[in-house]
């Protein structure tokens, strides 16, 4: 004989109900398990591809050392603009044109590759780079009428250190198409001034 089913069996017999997903509309099969550690695995995946190619990517090479011969072009084209109007002989002034139209015209390269890089470097910074020391000794050079001579020294000097940063940053980069414009860079920078030894 059937017993008549109790009104409170859902409290003394509760169903077993059955085991919901982490996810809306996944269940708990072996496939489905298998499917959500391989979509988990394949978001890992793409999130280390950005942040490593946010660390790593861009022209491939050491910001610092690129910022850095921005800023170094900054002043020697403005050392250089110093010359234009206080240069007496035909070196110093055509030493100092050379210099401004090779600085000018490889800067814009080098400031598109630090920004490659996740870095913007603004006019406020390279302005930043201004040597007021220089400034002294070529304001004292010019009243005491050695101005060329002194010019061409601190420029030289100038010349040597930004090849000397060109030639780490190249060491330091991987992209190809970034190694030829710094090297094209060097290149230019030992016409300026030769170098005492050829460093590449």
């Amino acid at each position: 004989m059937l017993m008549p089913p109790n009104q409170y069996d859902f409290i003394t017999n509760p169903q077993k109900l059955p085991k919901k997903g982490l996810l809306p509309g996944i269940g708990n099969s072996k496939k489905q398990r298998i499917l959500m550690v391989g979509v988990g695995g394949i978001l890992l995946v793409i999130i280390l591809i950005t942040v490593f190619s946010f660390i790593f990517g861009g022209s491939g090479g050491n910001t610092d050392d690129l910022v850095k011969a921005a800023k170094q072009q900054s002043e020697l084209i403005r050392i250089s603009d110093i010359a234009l109007t206080k240069a007496r002989g035909s070196d110093a002034l055509n030493l100092a044109i050379t210099t401004k139209m090779t600085l000018m015209a490889e800067q814009q390269p080098f400031l598109k590759m630090i920004k490659n890089q996740g870095y913007s470097l603004n006019a406020k910074e390279l302005a930043a780079s201004k040597n007021a020391e220089t400034d002294k000794i070529l304001t004292a050079a010019d009243q005491n009428n050695q101005f060329d001579v002194v010019f061409l020294k601190t420029l030289q000097s100038g010349i040597a250190n930004y090849q000397k940063t060109l030639k780490k940053a190249l060491n330091t980069t991987s992209n190809k198409k970034a190694r030829q414009s710094i090297s094209e860079a060097y290149s230019q920078a030992k016409i300026l001034f030769p170098p005492a030894t050829d460093q590449l």
